[in-house]
């Protein structure tokens, strides 16, 4: 519930004469300073991680300029010492409050800059040579020496991110140091996820959803979108699906939607999060692109087929918000609906179509918002009437 539907309720309830006015000013008080402060964490998030992107570019920039003068080796030693700084920076300033936000994606970002320069590195040794060899033992000690402080510390966000960047360290390690092929490093890869995935779900079942278990749900769910990647690169790679490897991904990502929906609505108490509901937007925003790619690059369909599946999309999930709320998942709802009748007017019937297609999916969405909160509001009505007609009375 936001900042300002807290206050009109507090009005309401205020003139209902259910609180004091004592009460009531309090609680807008303290309404007022919890919005500033999730505002400023907030905000604070979102310029660390862009200043965790613009350091990672700064990186290969700094790269690029050492090109000319510096050999091979000594570039990826130059850029892996800087990340290494990077990190070890954000690791200096973690305990310190003010500094969390930025302490968080430093170290994020030290990981990647490592990542990239032992990548690079096989300019320089080429897998399974003495260099390369040593290049991956680094990169397979490099997740294993960083994440065992944040998993000790049950940090709610950085074991999350050490999952993530784990694969592509170990990836890494496969390459140069084994003769595996690019198939067999692929089976490691989700074998090693599934592992992780099967370990964060105990976890959680021990710990019951609680808050200290945080790291782990966070964790888990970023499990579901590393499998969103390995999933479409293992059907292109072992079953050689090309096209169809779109498949892989509608399975993966209708995992993720049905464990979405199962955590809002069925999951136990302690193991619910208020976050959900944007997670839900963010799976509806995710299937907007993957249907269109699975209409008309796999199953060539016409028009109409696409634009009914894309807009269906959108009216479940616009079912949803209005049935259960979630603002995410109403907005990247309409969005679909706008898509898919977009699509349909310019494929169709050229600007006529387009028209007709933006009209009828305004017509669909007015009407859609004579249904928000309709039922909610009438009951208030009712309340607030049993209400004065009580205090008549007396």
């Amino acid at each position: 519930m936001g900042e300002r539907a807290i206050e009109a309720a507090l009005d309401r309830w205020e003139e209902a004469g259910l609180l004091t006015p004592e009460l009531a000013t309090r609680l807008r008080s303290e309404t007022r300073a919890h919005a500033r402060r999730s505002s400023g964490r907030t905000a604070r998030y979102a310029l660390a991680a862009t200043g965790a992107a613009v350091l990672v570019v700064a990186a290969g920039v700094l790269g690029e300029w050492l090109w000319p003068t510096l050999a091979a080796g000594t570039r990826a030693l130059v850029v892996g010492v800087v990340g290494l700084g990077v990190h070890a920076l954000g690791v200096r300033l973690g305990p310190r409050g003010r500094w969390k936000a930025a302490s968080y994606f430093l170290q994020v970002a030290g990981l990647l800059i490592l990542l990239g320069s032992y990548m690079y590195s096989e300019a320089a040794w080429r897998d399974g040579t003495p260099g390369g060899i040593v290049v991956g033992i680094l990169a397979l000690a490099t997740p294993l020496v960083a994440a065992p402080r944040s998993l000790l510390a049950r940090d709610p966000f950085l074991p999350a991110f050490h999952l993530a960047l784990l694969l592509g360290f170990l990836a890494v390690f496969l390459d140069r140091s084994t003769p595996l092929s690019a198939e067999a490093i692929l089976w490691v890869l989700n074998g090693v996820l599934a592992l992780v995935a099967l370990f964060l779900f105990r976890e959680l079942a021990r710990s019951g959803g609680s808050t200290g278990s945080s790291w782990a749900l966070n964790a888990f769910v970023m499990a579901l979108y590393a499998g969103l990647v390995l999933a479409p690169l293992t059907a292109l790679e072992v079953y050689h699906l090309g096209d169809g490897a779109i498949y892989a991904v509608d399975a993966w990502l209708a995992l993720i939607t049905v464990l979405t929906l199962w955590g809002t609505h069925q999951a136990p108490p302690a193991l619910q999060r208020e976050w959900f509901d944007r997670q839900l937007g963010a799976t509806v925003l995710l299937w907007i692109p993957f249907l269109f790619a699975t209409s008309l690059e796999v199953w060539d369909a016409p028009e109409e087929v696409t634009g009914l599946l894309v807009g269906g999309l959108g009216a479940a999930g616009l079912w949803h918000a209005v049935r259960f709320g979630g603002r995410p998942t109403l907005l990247a709802s309409c969005l679909a609906v706008l898509a898919a009748a977009w699509y349909y007017g310019v494929e169709r019937g050229g600007a006529l179509g387009a028209v007709l297609s933006l009209a009828g999916s305004a017509a669909f969405l007015f009407w859609v918002s004579t249904r928000i909160g309709w039922e909610r509001d009438s009951e208030e009505t009712e309340a607030a009437d049993a209400v004065d007609a009580g205090a008549a009375s007396s």
